[in-house]
């Protein structure tokens, strides 16, 4: 699929304005069997908090020749207003449903689907949080890195979040040790060559200036806090429209800034090795990243991958006239809920191992059964036709 933003994978929602999505939700899919296969798309947003949703289809079933693609295209999402919270994740999921699988087991289904995020928290980011590459400013001295950010409306800037593939010992002393400064820039001059002007600046950061809420992990940032003494007393610089938030190399080193390539923010990626500022040729995301907002409570929490453990489900009879019996492939407890294809929730509750619904007050036609776990993480799914 295509990213739901225009430019950022996730902001904080006082900025979002609706201009920043996206027109349409676009999603390619491939054919990989040698003969044409019919195929039904299905699309599916839910706030992961209240388990509202927000927008849901069921296609109709189409045609798709052998080893081709197809384009879906949806409607851009409506997000829902008043959104409060530290971090607002709207879950979206694709799913695909071909008769030529209908006996393939879980592992092959879930090649038919997938699940991507909208998310709303307290920082902006144009990366997901994933680094597939690494940026590096090689052989130069005093070379400087800056990513640029803009405002909606006036904010405190809290911290800054880097992500180190690496992340090395930052004190000063030894011969090898990478050597840098922490910057914040109102604006830098991409034109005339001339330097930026400062908001803030810490020359030679050391380890200790950096904080790593979950340890020396895959992905994991490293947080950086204002300090008081060099910034007027106060721990938080206070922000209107553009700024941009990055580092200054001392000497030819060997830091590198994890670069996420599946998301392209080379707009806004900025280097300057000494003949002014350019902007960065290659495709893909710098992981620097401002947090924004209230004052820190001491606990980092940026959103977590987590892996889906998807749940194969089985619904008969189907179709169903009076009683429908749901057969998860697991014995724990479960929540179900019975959608229409507009999305519209008719019935909902939990249950244990094999359960029986009565359907009879359904009208006729196809509906979506959801399986999600006691804290709302997305099972599996399943589709009946009431008689």
């Amino acid at each position: 699929p295509e990213r739901y933003f225009k430019d950022y994978y996730q902001l904080p929602y006082r900025h979002f304005r609706e201009d920043m999505l996206n027109d349409t939700l676009r999603v390619t899919v491939k054919n990989n069997f040698r003969n044409t296969v019919d195929i039904v798309d299905n699309y599916l947003a839910v706030e992961r908090k209240t388990g509202d949703v927000l927008d849901a289809y069921s296609g109709p079933s189409e045609d798709v020749f052998a080893l081709s693609t197809i384009t879906y295209n949806y409607d851009q999402l409506s997000i829902p207003e008043g959104i409060s919270g530290d971090t607002v994740v709207v879950d979206v999921r694709y799913f695909f449903n071909t008769s030529a699988e209908n006996n393939s087991p879980p592992e092959v289904l879930a090649n038919n689907q997938l699940e991507e995020q909208i998310v709303f928290a307290n920082a902006f980011a144009y990366d997901d949080g994933s680094a597939e590459r690494v940026y590096r400013l090689v052989n130069f001295d005093f070379g400087k890195l800056a990513v640029g950010y803009r405002t909606t409306v006036p904010d405190t800037l809290r911290a800054i979040r880097i992500h180190f593939p690496n992340f090395p010992d930052f004190t000063p002393g030894i011969a090898t040790t990478p050597l840098f400064n922490v910057v914040v820039w109102s604006s830098i001059d991409t034109i005339g060559g001339q330097e930026g002007e400062e908001l803030y600046r810490e020359t030679l950061v050391k380890k200790d200036d950096f904080i790593k809420p979950f340890g020396d992990q895959v992905n994991d940032f490293a947080y950086y806090t204002f300090k008081p003494d060099l910034n007027d007393g106060k721990d938080y610089l206070l922000v209107d429209g553009n700024f941009f938030i990055g580092i200054e190399f001392e000497r030819n080193n060997g830091v590198d800034v994890g670069f996420d390539i599946n998301t392209n923010g080379s707009k806004h990626l900025f280097f300057n090795t000494g003949q002014g500022w350019f902007g960065s040729t290659f495709s893909g995301s710098a992981m620097i990243n401002p947090i924004m907002g209230t004052q820190l409570s001491g606990i980092y929490t940026p959103v977590i991958d987590r892996t889906i453990r998807l749940a194969n489900v089985r619904l008969f009879p189907n179709p169903a006239k009076d009683v429908l019996y749901l057969q998860p492939d697991f014995n724990e407890t479960y929540r179900y809920s019975i959608l229409n294809i507009c999305g519209q929730t008719l019935q909902s509750g939990m249950a244990n191992g094999q359960h029986s619904l009565n359907v009879s007050t359904l009208t006729s036609g196809m509906y979506i059964m959801l399986i999600e776990d006691m804290d709302g993480r997305f099972l599996g799914r399943g589709k009946f036709i009431r008689q």
